[in-house]
């Protein structure tokens, strides 16, 4: 007798596929890229060239994002938000702190322009 296991294996790699880059975010919130584009969208900001991007990988935008909140809310509060998430957005890094699972609260957002390291919005939802 032959048993199918292929259900259970399609199964298995679904799951394996849809939780594998989640990974880093074990138990945290993430918001996501759709969220960056609305938030991007909301701050009104003109959409500027990919290939003007001059910040080059998520690092160097944490970085730059990390200098600009600690001073606004505090160092412990917004290193309680890692690992962070960011989306490079219309030619912005859109970079969040993530929460918890379960956990009530905000967290910040800074909208930096890629191609002149400028920051174009910074807040702190509730």
């Amino acid at each position: 007798m032959m048993t199918n296991y292929f259900p259970l294996v399609a199964a298995f790699f679904l799951l394996a596929t849809l939780t594998a880059h989640a990974q880093h975010f074990r138990g945290r919130l993430v918001l996501g890229e759709e969220i960056a584009r609305r938030r991007v969208e909301q701050a009104g900001l003109e959409k500027l060239p990919v290939s003007s991007t001059v910040v080059p990988d998520t690092a160097t935008a944490f970085a730059i994002a990390e200098q600009v909140v600690f001073s606004k809310y505090g160092r412990k509060q917004i290193v309680a938000q890692r690992p962070y998430e960011a989306y490079l957005v219309d030619g912005y890094w859109c970079i969040s702190g993530t929460l918890p699972w379960g956990y009530v609260g905000g967290t910040f957002t800074v909208i930096l322009n890629a191609a002149t390291y400028r920051v174009a919005k910074v807040y702190h939802q509730q």
